[in-house]
């Protein structure tokens, strides 16, 4: 990290915790690049795609225990994963970014 990074993060950190939110919230959204302006257009045509889909019977839709299943295995991959990333990452010449960008190239493997 920079100094003038280092700088604004000890100031970051001097913040009350719903300050450092909305900065932390801000800094993320500028990574995101420019609004897709079609994307509402996008997300209504998918809505009424999936309800008519459900409307007329061509979902197999599945139980909310089910699907909780799914999500806390995925979770816990997902923890052990990030937790192999952070150790690997303090190996020398090993960044935290290159470790999770080649755990990920694994997972798709």
């Amino acid at each position: 990290m920079t100094k003038p990074a280092e700088s604004v993060l000890a100031d970051a950190l001097r913040l009350d915790p719903d300050a450092r939110a909305q900065l932390a919230a801000e800094i993320l959204a500028s990574l995101d690049g420019p609004e897709d302006p079609d994307a509402e257009a996008a997300w209504q045509a998918e809505i009424a795609r999936r309800v008519a889909a459900l409307e007329a019977g061509n979902l197999k839709l599945e139980s909310w225990e089910s699907v909780r299943r799914r999500i806390e295995k995925a979770t816990s991959e997902d923890a052990v994963d990030l937790a192999t990333c952070r150790a690997r990452a303090k190996e020398p010449r090993l960044d935290f970014a290159s470790v999770l960008k080649d755990l990920r190239r694994r997972r798709k493997l």
